[in-house]
């Protein structure tokens, strides 16, 4: 494989993980959105499951960000190295 080939399949890498990023972010807003009808239906419940799927919107919305800085990382990253090569 020559060096074009590798950063051509650099570039090719990083617009499919921006795309995955944009769906990741997109996951960010079914998770509010789904946590704010949760709240909304169960408002002022102290159930424990109540609680338990409250906890579980957070704790799904945190990953998502983690994810996507993830993300972001490795398509700065291959953009460095692309650079560098």
């Amino acid at each position: 494989m020559s060096v074009d080939d590798v950063k051509a399949a650099l570039v090719e890498a990083n617009t499919l993980m921006v795309r995955a990023r944009g769906t990741f972010l997109g996951a960010t807003e079914v998770v509010a959105e789904g946590k704010a009808l949760a709240e909304s239906a169960c408002h002022d419940s102290g159930k424990d499951e109540v609680v338990a799927a409250s906890k579980t919107f957070i704790a799904a919305a945190q990953e998502i960000e983690r994810t996507v800085r993830r993300f972001d990382c490795a398509i700065e990253l291959a953009d460095e190295y692309r650079g560098q090569i």
